[in-house]
């Protein structure tokens, strides 16, 4: 290449670069601040939390955890940047006259193509690491921060993204010659082949209830390696994926993405080099194309009420719907000529247009058709028991897109999810009962809701303790999200099997020592991050609460597994508080939330009670000077039935009542009334306890200036005891 061409190149590069400058530095400066003001923004509103004296607020932290988006949020605004300026450098392929003058310049149309490209590229670089680098050095100067390396795939991730919306463009562009025609043609090139697949998809899933979304889908092709497509369904929230997670792709997805916006930009240049001038202006370069356009926009909309047909169709509600649908598809026509007449404006080219519906037809009824045929086939799709080759399970409840902050269940499915278990009686299990719950659903899929989905209650012979009546247990399932592996594929079902039968896959479960492992092994946690949820209104100190973490962490080892599993996947049992931390795992900062439940570990729940009972000696004071009449103020009183109770008349009960003192001199002999059965000690793990809440209020100017609780054992014949039922509401906890 001679110096010449050199100079050439780099002199068409600069005029692109030049013609972007005032979009490029405008973007530029908007992300410095946003680079500058969040971090600080962060680090300021942390400090302020921690200083502020409120005794029911949940323990803050002035640690600063610099983890990429949320350090950073700006940064995605290089993504809307690379289109802009796509728009403004090939903005003469719309306009004749330019496009005449852009031709007619002494160099090939790839040459460029491709300078434009490159200057637009260029400015998206300067963007994201020139506002990068701000953040960086702003975090670093921020004291207390921690800084981790989720910057790297969010830098990846932007930048393909506006490579994929700008090549996306550039085709569109070639393609139009309007402004309006561009940007609705490169959203269809974009956006529409994945909602298709995503529309289609949930028509046919949301029909069948048993279907889940896959956990180990490894198709190069799926929906969430098109980086685009997920952005637009986490923030518009139909696709199963936390925002966190897609500005965290991982190597297929940004592969995917390259790969794709190469395909792009290698068929828009192709375009840009064989587009002819006169279709500068026009909606479309040819008749055919504007017939093309019209239909792909049309179906844009039609595809939408033709997945919503079929589900009434499926769901036999069209009788009650049919109206609906008329409305829906005279929308779709009036939108087939509303585009005929805005592009071309033209009416006599309207009735011209009209055989274009018939089409629009055509594909409305292969769509029904294929969806009808695909519900079939996944009907059909029952591996017999000597078919599969493993099972794998989650939780019995789908937590698929908790994102970054995950529960307890959470976690564990994340792990459990890859174990595969061979058994024999495992995988017999799950193929019997799921060919079952087909069968109940193909037969009349009320039924099927009503025997799996609802729970029985024996009203004779009642709950007690959460334990089931043998007539319950007969009647009742557990619920299992199964991943179910053959030679050919893996897919992920809802399998629902009866409690009798759970039991003998509990067993098998917790010989896998992989699992039982996955159920039991907390990941470490960041320094500085962890905290209590505060339920009893008390700020602990950072000792305390890792000396609760480390019994949580060792009592949960020496756990029982049934306890642990049916524990973790009810809602039966008594939680004491949660422990909340952040973990770094696999390039990503998570929040893991641990709940302290007072059956599985006891020793740590009394040593919890015992460090709240030691913060809250002050408040234990001041509810003194309450109930002696020296200090006025509202106080919430709520008492809770402990779980070894063998009473079964107050098993599962409390009762709770407010009081102004200020107000009324009965509300003064309850609190002194009840004072009685209060025990001044920590409270233990199972037995009766109470909540008191004291609210702000002033007497003869002494002030509380906070609302302050106190957790107190109590003795559970308060209970029973008929004077306080006049100050006292009654409930249980399973009405």
């Amino acid at each position: 290449m001679t110096q010449r061409k050199k100079n050439h190149y780099w002199g068409l590069i600069a005029e692109g670069f030049r013609q972007c400058r005032t979009v490029g530095i405008l973007f530029l400066v908007i992300m410095i601040l946003g680079a500058v003001a969040v971090p600080v923004m962060e680090y300021i509103n942390a400090g302020t939390m921690d200083s502020i004296n409120v005794g029911n607020a949940e323990k803050m932290s002035t640690t600063i955890i610099c983890s990429y988006p949320s350090s950073h949020p700006l940064l995605l605004l290089a993504v809307f940047a690379a289109p802009l300026m796509t728009l403004i450098l090939f903005h003469f392929l719309d306009n004749r006259a330019a496009s005449d003058l852009y031709h007619a310049l002494p160099h090939k149309r790839i040459t460029l193509y491709v300078c434009y490209v490159v200057s637009v590229l260029l400015w998206v670089l300067i963007l994201l690491f020139g506002s990068m680098l701000v953040s960086l050095i702003v975090c670093k100067l921020i004291p207390g921060t921690i800084i981790y390396d989720g910057m790297v795939s969010y830098v990846f991730a932007v930048f393909l993204a506006a490579l994929l919306l700008m090549s996306g463009l550039l085709v569109a562009m070639s393609l139009t010659g309007t402004v309006f025609t561009n940007v609705l043609l490169a959203g269809i090139i974009l956006f529409l082949p994945r909602f298709c697949c995503r529309v289609l998809t949930s028509a046919v899933s949301s029909t069948m209830p048993f279907l889940m979304q896959s956990s180990e889908s490894n198709n190069f092709f799926r929906n969430t390696n098109n980086l685009l497509y997920t952005w637009a369904g986490a923030l518009m929230n139909f696709e199963d994926v936390s925002v966190e997670q897609a500005l965290h792709p991982g190597w297929q997805a940004l592969l995917y993405t390259f790969l794709l916006a190469v395909l792009y930009l290698a068929i828009g240049s192709w375009l840009f080099c064989h587009r002819r001038s006169e279709a500068a202006g026009q909606a479309a370069p040819s008749r055919m194309l504007q017939h093309v356009y019209r239909i792909l926009v049309t179906m844009a909309f039609t595809i939408f009420v033709t997945s919503a047909l079929y589900n009434a169709l499926e769901l036999k509600t069209i009788r009650e719907e049919w109206f609906i649908y008329v409305l829906f598809y005279v929308a779709a026509v009036l939108i087939y000529c509303i585009y005929e007449l805005i592009t071309t404006r033209r009416w006599k080219n309207l009735w011209k247009a009209m055989p274009g519906l018939v089409i629009v037809a055509v594909l409305n009824g292969a769509i029904l058709l294929g969806l009808h045929t695909a519900h079939s086939k996944i009907m059909a799709d029952r591996p017999a028991v000597q078919e599969i080759e493993s099972v794998s399970f989650r939780n019995s409840c789908d937590h698929a897109g908790s994102g970054s902050y995950l529960y307890y269940t959470d976690y564990v499915g994340q792990n459990t999810q890859n174990i595969k278990i061979t058994d024999p009686t495992a995988i017999s299990l799950i193929s019997y009962y799921f060919n079952e719950n087909v069968k109940c659903f193909e037969e009349d899929p009320d039924s099927y809701y009503e025997k799996y989905q609802q729970i029985p209650y024996d009203y004779e012979n009642a709950m007690l303790g959460g334990a089931m009546t043998e007539r319950m247990e007969d009647q009742s399932y557990d619920c299992y999200i199964v991943t179910i592996r053959t030679k050919k594929k893996a897919m992920d079902r809802q399998v629902y099997i009866p409690v009798k039968e759970s039991k003998k896959l509990m067993e098998i479960l917790k010989k896998d020592a992989n699992y039982v492992e996955a159920w039991k092994t907390l990941p470490d946690p960041l320094d500085d991050t962890m905290t209590m949820n505060s339920y009893n209104g008390v700020e602990l100190s950072d000792a305390d609460v890792a000396e609760i973490f480390a019994s949580y962490r060792e009592e949960i080892q020496q756990a029982s597994f049934d306890q642990l599993y049916s524990t973790m996947n009810s809602s039966d049992y008594y939680i004491a508080d949660n422990i909340t931390y952040s973990f770094y795992e696999k390039g990503r900062t998570y929040t893991l939330t641990c709940p302290i439940y007072d059956n599985i570990t006891p020793k740590t729940a009394n040593l919890y009670y015992e460090k709240v009972y030691a913060a809250q000696a002050a408040s234990r004071e001041i509810y003194d000077q309450v109930v002696q009449g020296k200090l006025d103020a509202a106080v919430d009183f709520t008492i809770y039935s402990g779980q070894n109770t063998t009473n079964a008349e107050i098993q599962n009960s409390y009762l709770y009542g407010s009081f102004a003192t200020e107000e009324s001199q009965e509300d003064q002999k309850a609190l002194q009334q009840v004072q009685k059965y209060l025990k001044d000690a920590p409270v233990i793990s199972g037995e009766s306890y109470a909540v008191i809440w004291i609210s702000p209020a002033s007497q003869d100017g002494q002030t509380i200036e906070e609302t302050i609780s106190i957790t107190i054992p109590v003795d559970e014949q308060v209970f029973l005891d008929s004077s306080l039922q006049q100050y006292f509401n009654y409930d249980s906890y399973l009405e």
